[in-house]
């Protein structure tokens, strides 16, 4: 079960019933540091200030702006971070991302959902 989604310019947010953030993009939109901002806002939104483990499914995002990698490298919100990629591209783009943003966070790419959300619960970074 999942709360009702946030939608923002750039993604949709929503929360599993295990507490993961999932946070696919709403289409190829390329994403400036104000998007990144705003889908920040967005995600402490259905949750305050506590801390969540987040899944981004890369499929069909468009590219992100230095200020916007940088933004969502430091995100306050969440605990750790599981990028499912699907292609060579996105895992280029997934590594590109933790290479330049230097999340203060665990990040780690998955081939498929399922293996992505494995993770984030094995880890125990809920907090």
């Amino acid at each position: 079960m999942t709360e009702t989604a946030i939608q923002t310019n750039t993604v949709s947010v929503t929360t599993t019933a295990a507490g993961i953030l999932q946070i696919p993009p709403r289409g190829q939109e390329d994403r400036a540091a104000g998007d990144a901002l705003e889908n920040l806002a967005a995600i402490h939104r259905p949750r305050g200030e506590e801390k969540r483990p987040a899944l981004i499914d890369t499929r069909g995002m468009g590219t992100l702006a230095r200020e916007a990698r940088e933004v969502d490298g430091k995100n306050p919100a969440v605990s750790g971070l599981a990028l499912v990629d699907h292609s060579a591209f996105s895992r280029i783009a997934a590594e590109m991302f933790i290479g330049v943003a230097r999340p203060n966070f665990p990040v780690r790419m998955r081939p498929s959902g399922q293996p992505a959300v494995h993770w984030l619960i094995s880890q125990d970074i809920s907090q």
